[in-house]
């Protein structure tokens, strides 16, 4: 009696393992991916992520020979995607995440001009609708083959965290800055767009990153720097301005052409 029931039980499972590969084979023959759907992009067109995906025409793909994996190493070699997501969704989606690189400003390395990110990431400098509204990073010698030597690694970092500061406090502001430029040895200076006014704030050094005390600083002028330009400067006459001074714990200096 016992034997029948263990052979019994075998033969239950052998049926369920049969069964659900039966099904799951069928399953699979099933899926024919017709769609790809793409999410994140915002400036790189779906035409050119089916182009690096290679999924132009998936009337010519096999479903089984679509991998995940290889779709997302393909497409990182993009130099404006930063991550990417790729996964099937049965029986006839393949859908695609991405997410972009970020750039915040521009900066001249070895006479070619690139976009940098918030971490510093070089892209190429391609797509010209972002150039308008980014401000230039100049005043740092960069060495083509040493982007990141320390002093020029310092030096960027500064200005980004600069930027990144006035963009978070202040969309007036970041709006008008056209310029950072870091060659000065005792002051920072931003530009504007309207009559290339210099502000000038204090050259700071890589103690920002550690000294929440400095940031705070930094902070503090952005903010009085804002102050001035909702209540103060729409009232002036910007032709006849010629520099905005920051240098000065809670004071703003402006000075007038003679």
């Amino acid at each position: 009696m016992k034997k029948f029931r263990y052979i019994l039980i075998v033969v239950i499972l052998i049926v369920v393992v049969v069964t659900v590969l039966v099904l799951s084979i069928k399953w699979r023959g099933d899926e024919i991916y017709r769609k790809v759907i793409i999410s994140g992009n915002h400036t790189i067109t779906e035409k050119e992520i089916l182009k690096y995906a290679g999924l132009e025409d998936l009337s010519k793909i096999k479903s089984d020979e679509i991998n995940e994996n290889e779709i997302v190493e393909r497409l990182k070699i993009h130099p404006d995607i930063k991550k990417v997501f790729v996964y099937k969704n049965p029986p006839e989606e393949i859908k695609i995440e991405i997410i972009e690189k970020n750039p915040i400003a521009i900066v001249n390395v070895g006479n070619e001009l690139n976009f940098i990110d918030e971490e510093l990431e070089l892209v190429p400098f391609k797509n010209t609708g972002k150039v308008y509204d980014l401000p230039i990073i100049n005043g740092i010698k960069f060495n083509k083959d040493k982007v990141y030597e320390n002093y020029t690694k310092t030096e960027l970092k500064i200005a980004i965290t600069i930027l990144m500061t006035i963009y978070r406090e202040s969309k007036l502001l970041s709006d008008m800055i056209s310029e950072i430029n870091m060659s000065d040895n005792n002051n920072i200076i931003l530009y504007t767009h309207d009559y290339t006014i210099p502000i000038f704030i204090p050259k700071y050094s890589e103690e920002l990153f550690k000294d929440s005390n400095l940031r705070n600083d930094l902070l503090k002028r952005i903010k009085v720097m804002k102050c001035f330009l909702e209540e103060i400067y729409p009232e002036e006459k910007k032709e006849e301005i010629d520099k905005i001074n920051l240098t000065y714990s809670n004071q703003l200096i402006v000075s007038f052409k003679e």
